[in-house]
């Protein structure tokens, strides 16, 4: 009986210490309620800035969120080159008709020997046929059809749409419409502001320090190797297949974090 009223009156004598240790360090709390709050924001945001620069994932993760929410553009440039067989001279019209195939509402608007101009939703398509003649008489004579597609602006909330939805669809017409012995796809984005891949290569330098600065990386998708170049205020993508183009575009355009490495 002793010792239950002993341990009563300890635990009594806790709960009063806690209790007034609970309301002071309350009370405390509300009198230097404000800096109390700059010191939690203050470490919270130090320790932020720790994960930001320490982890590529969370790199991607919130210039991911800042490209959507601020509905980021860039400037699409992509340029086809197809080697075809010197005697296939209808492979401007089989280009053109493959855009309308793809874009009923395209327009053609420049006709004449020197290129073609088609203006589909979205972008605008010239055309070129350029023959080669070999200097070495064993060389057979070579046919080179150019397609260059400009005047892309494209928000970052739309980059999928677009690969998918219409750069995809007209390559893989493309490429069933012109016997193409060789094919080159290089598509260069150039930002409206600094390349949010930039920073995960020179994190420890001040972007406004850094004058020029290049980064040519090698994708092996499939059995392709292929080239990625990373610069401050772009990034170029070179393939000769159009499911490493694929894969790379929505890699390195969508800020994937498996871009990470």
């Amino acid at each position: 009986m002793h010792r239950l009223t002993i341990s009563r009156l300890f635990l009594g004598l806790f709960l009063i210490v806690t209790i007034v240790f609970a309301i002071t360090a309350y009370r405390l709390v509300l009198t230097h309620l404000p800096e109390f709050l700059s010191v939690f924001i203050f470490w919270l945001l130090a320790f932020f800035k720790m994960l930001y620069d320490a982890s590529a994932r969370v790199y991607l993760v919130v210039n991911r969120a800042i490209a959507w929410l601020t509905s980021a553009t860039a400037n699409w440039e992509f340029a086809i080159q197809y080697v075809i067989p010197a005697e296939q001279d209808s492979a401007t019209e089989q280009a053109i008709n493959s855009i309308f195939d793809v874009f009923p509402k395209a327009r053609l608007w420049q006709d004449d020997a020197t290129q073609k101009i088609v203006h589909a939703p979205g972008f605008t398509v010239r055309i070129k046929l350029l023959h080669d003649v070999s200097l070495e008489e064993s060389e057979p004579p070579t046919t080179n059809l150019f397609l260059d597609l400009t005047d892309m602006n494209v928000s970052y909330r739309y980059t999928e749409k677009t690969l998918f939805k219409k750069i995809a669809p007209l390559l893989e017409k493309l490429s069933r419409n012109i016997n193409a012995e060789w094919t080159k796809y290089t598509l260069r984005i150039k930002y409206d502001g600094a390349n949010p891949f930039f920073g995960l290569y020179v994190k420890k330098l001040p972007p406004h320090q850094v004058a020029k600065f290049h980064c040519e990386l090698f994708e092996i998708v499939g059995s392709e190797r292929d080239s990625v170049t990373v610069g401050k205020e772009e990034t170029i993508i070179i393939t000769t297949s159009i499911t490493s183009l694929l894969a790379l575009s929505q890699k390195y355009l969508s800020l994937s974090s498996s871009s990470s490495g």
